[in-house]
């Protein structure tokens, strides 16, 4: 478990890392919109990864999964997005 943790945690310090630049106007527009859409966001981050990011976050999940147990994961059952 601690080893998971580990991980994790270095994981998303990279990710905090790489991105920084992003957050930083991220939080510019935020204090001086108040309020950022969807739209805002992908002008400044850029595009989504995939449909709405998830494919990318269930590959990460069945990967989690699979590292933890040494079990093969089942794939995540697909949802419909909902509609903003």
């Amino acid at each position: 478990m601690k080893a998971l943790i580990e991980k994790v945690h270095a994981e998303t310090l990279r990710i905090l890392t790489e991105n920084r630049e992003g957050f930083e106007a991220v939080a510019k527009a935020l204090v001086e919109k108040e309020m950022v859409l969807a739209e805002d966001l992908e002008q400044i981050l850029g595009p989504k990864a995939g449909k709405h990011g998830e494919e990318r976050f269930k590959a990460t999940e069945v990967e989690t999964v699979e590292e933890t147990t040494g079990e093969k994961a089942e794939e995540p059952e697909k949802t419909e997005p909902v509609s903003e």
